[in-house]
């Protein structure tokens, strides 16, 4: 890290070392006296170190120029003075005065220092103490420059004592504290004692960190404990800048220490990772917009905040990003789409064989650590888009060896060429690309220019991978293809589990008679099975309105191109990439009819949520049915015994709740949630694109997942052990009031009501009620009359019903 210096003192000249960077004229800016903070009483010092960013793989004490333009001087006037104390790690003026002049410790860099940890000067005895501290430390070590920052005899005792890595984290901190001595004090003592150097961190975020400020810090403190155990200043170089994001791409660099290389997009130069294969554009996405890093919890407590990843400023929770099946459908439409451009002379043949093969790739999720942008981007889904271009064209290109050197080989699956595509293609690439390169390499070896070959780049994002193709039309073919695969493979064979073993409950509970409830009060009888069948027609119902909805989820866009009047195809183009993706997926996918209304609109994907929406009802309708009638065990109805999976509370043993219950249950609320965020975005289209298309397929793919694995769980760990409780049920019926209702036909509906009331006044039975309002002539008669396996189904029409008698007994 360079440094850029202002005015040293009002009579002196630069400090020694400097070099021509720091002449008499000063760099930096002068401070008036007056802005002098109190805290530097009548420090001679007119001008203080105020480095914005840097970067730690720069940071060097032998050099004073300033690289590119990532440090600068500010005046530091009045208020922002006072706000230094109060804004914490914004500034850190005297501490990088220290910092790089540590060997010579004059009063006036001892009072900066102190300003810079929110303090005033300390007494002489202090600065002797501490510098007896500060002669016991190894030179440069970080000890050493910790004890020079305090003034504190008992801080500098604890410092001298500290490891290199804690003492690094100390530092940083200690340099940027908005508490006061004691907080100081607390927090040495506390990193001192920290086992290691992510325990430091937590430590130093739990003790001095003010509320305000723990989350803004994350990075630098994932950062310290990235520095930690390198004893060099340039370890914690890259932890001094503002806590403040930067707009600049190139300053967000200071903050990660991992390498990188330089991507060129129509915009500039940008700096990517260099093990991973998107480029400049994807980049650019990953920096603005960072929505998502708080969802995962980032910044959530000292452990926390030490955590934080370094990559890019902070891990995107994956709830966040953008997702799994869509990439995946991506690689397919990529693929198809390099098929059918290949089979038309649009590619080269070595280009359209390695962009199908590095497609697959993609398809198979092999290559899925390098899509890491979030939903919440340009509502057209153009950087994903892009994303899957640059990763497919980068892959690509280091298929046929004109590219740099892979990630490391743990980040993926496989290695090279892989060993076949899709199980469902026709056709593997993959004997082409070999063969394609060999080709392209003998091509190459006359020229004699190996090096040259090595920066060639054969495939470009653009013009190869996205050939004939606009994010507009490709995007939501994706999104329909990824929605077509997920209900087909995942949520119509859970349904169908679902509705099977409900159907064999139907079966298995047939012969319990039961009593019926409605408004949640007794009713008539019926059996379980009858109930359980009306749950399996419910799931057997929504499975066909989910298919119902399909046939326009096989309609694909792909060719309509940016408004849908197809620019830059050919005649056929749409109808070919169709006939792949539906070789390859198994589906019956065509082209869309009406390309403007598939680009506008998404009308399909509303009408399938809205099925799902459906069906949703019925699930949660029937989880709180199978909710009711397993409550007890023995004050509730207790008519089900349901499966104990798990012990069902902390404090009260025996205790078996129902679980999967209130797992279907709370899907079926956040699916009816990401219905109604389906419907808003699908009415969100203007003009001739529907900007809203991220969130459209995340909400969508979200909910067929999340009933799919929801349905299956409520059937594997709920439906399949479930019980009936015969005697508890034959009970219930036996206590029933609403019995009575059978004999509406022989005794009048009000002889019967009085029968029902007096029984239920006087705590006695029916057969007793009815023998004592006379409406029955003998204990037998009632019996003959009320028998509840009489009373669940239709009763066949008999020679006395024209004269209003009760009808025969039912078959």
């Amino acid at each position: 890290m360079d440094w850029t210096y202002g005015q040293h003192a009002a009579d002196q000249s630069p400090p020694a070392g400097a070099g021509a960077g720091a002449g008499a004229a000063g760099t930096g800016e002068r401070v008036p006296a007056e802005s002098v903070p109190a805290g530097l009483g009548s420090s001679p010092i007119r001008t203080v170190l105020l480095p914005r960013r840097t970067h730690a793989s720069t940071f060097d004490h032998s050099k004073t120029r300033t690289p590119h333009h990532h440090n600068q001087t500010r005046e530091l006037r009045p208020h922002q003075a006072t706000a230094s104390r109060q804004a914490g790690p914004e500034f850190s003026p005297g501490g990088m005065l220290l910092l790089r002049h540590h060997q010579a410790l004059s009063q006036q860099r001892r009072a900066a220092c102190s300003f810079a940890a929110g303090r005033s000067s300390s007494s002489s005895s202090s600065s002797s103490s501490s510098s007896s501290k500060r002669a016991s430390a190894p030179a440069g070590s970080p000890a050493r420059w910790l004890a020079a920052a305090c003034c504190c005899s008992a801080c500098s005792s604890s410092l001298a004592t500290s490891s290199s890595s804690r003492a690094v984290l100390l530092l940083t901190r200690l340099l940027r504290t908005t508490a006061g001595a004691n907080a100081i004090s607390s927090v040495m003592r506390a990193v001192s004692a920290a086992p290691t150097a992510a325990a430091a961190a937590a430590a130093v975020a739990a003790t001095a960190l003010p509320p305000t400020h723990r989350r803004g810090n994350a990075c630098w403190l994932a950062q310290m404990t990235t520095a930690a155990g390198n004893s060099s200043p340039a370890a914690a170089g890259g932890v001094f800048g503002s806590s403040r994001a930067s707009s600049s791409i190139s300053t967000r660099r200071s903050f990660s220490s991992a390498p990188t290389r330089t991507e060129k997009d129509t915009m500039g130069s940008v700096e990517v990772p260099a093990n991973k294969y998107w480029g400049a554009q994807t980049q650019r996405s990953l920096l603005n917009f960072r929505i998502g890093v708080s969802v995962g919890g980032g910044g959530i407590g000292g452990a926390a905040a030490a955590a934080v990843a370094a990559t890019a400023g902070g891990p995107v929770a994956a709830s966040e990003r953008m997702p799994e099946p869509l990439i995946r459908a991506l690689g397919l439409v990529k693929r198809a789409t390099a098929e059918v451009n290949t089979a038309a002379g649009l590619l080269p043949r070595h280009v359209g064989q390695a962009v199908m093969a590095a497609a697959s790739e993609v398809a198979e999720g092999r290559l899925s650590e390098h899509f890491p942008l979030v939903i919440w981007q340009t509502g057209s889904g153009t950087q994903t888009n892009m994303n899957a271009n640059e990763v497919i064209a980068r892959r690509a290109n280091e298929l046929l060896g004109l590219s740099t050197p892979p990630p490391p080989a743990e980040a993926r699956s496989g290695s090279g060429v892989s060993s076949s595509s899709s199980s469902s293609s026709s056709t593997s690439p993959d004997t082409a690309v070999a063969a394609a390169a060999a080709d392209l390499h003998q091509q190459q070896q006359p020229q004699q220019q190996p090096q040259q070959a090595v920066e060639l780049r054969a495939v470009h994002p653009n013009d190869h991978v996205n050939r004939g193709q606009s994010s507009n039309d490709t995007f939501p073919t994706a999104m329909h293809v990824a929605v077509a695969l997920q209900v087909h493979r995942h949520l119509l064979p859970a349904l169908a589990g679902l509705q099977e073993r409900l159907a064999a409950k139907a079966d298995e509970f047939a012969g319990i008679i039961k009593i019926g409830r409605t408004h949640t009060q007794d009713a008539t009888p019926l059996t379980l099975g009858q109930e359980f069948s009306g749950y399996a027609a419910q799931v057997k119902y929504g499975m066909e309105r989910v298919q119902q909805a399909m046939p326009r989820v096989y309609e694909l866009a792909q060719g309509g191109t940016a408004v849908g009047t197809g620019l830059n195809t050919f005649q056929g183009f749409a109808e070919a990439v169709a006939a792949v993706l539906a070789r390859d997926t198994g589906l019956p996918l065509v082209t869309a009819a009406n390309k403007f209304e598939a680009l506008a609109a998404h009308d399909a994907l509303v009408h399938l949520s809205g099925g799902l929406n459906t069906l949703t009802v019925s699930l949660m309708k029937i989880g709180n049915d199978v909710r009711l009638l397993g409550s007890g065990p023995r004050c509730g109805l207790g008519e089900l015994r349901l499966p104990a999976n798990e012990p069902g509370s902390s404090i009260m043993p025996g205790k078996v709740n129902p679980t999967q219950v209130e797992a279907l249950t709370m899907v079926c609320a956040q699916v009816m949630g990401n219905h109604m965020a389906v419907t808003v975005a699908g009415a969100g289209g203007q003009f001739e694109l529907n900007t809203y298309k991220p969130l459209i397929a995340a909400a969508l793919l979200r909910s067929v997942g999340l009933l799919a694995d929801a349905a299956w769980s409520f059937s594997e760990h709920l439906v399949a052990g479930l019980e009936a409780d015969g005697p508890r049920i034959a009970e219930h019926v036996r206590r029933s009031l609403m019995l009575v209702t059978v004999l509406n036909p022989i005794i009048g509906y009000e002889a019967a009501a009085a029968v029902a009331k007096r029984a239920h006044a006087e705590g006695i039975s029916l057969r007793e009620a009815a023998l004592a309002l006379g409406v029955v002539g003998s204990a037998d008669e009632f019996d003959r009359l009320v028998r509840p396996e009489l009373m669940l189904r239709p009763s066949t029409l008999s020679s006395g019903a024209a004269d209003g008698q009760q009808g025969g007994s039912s078959t």
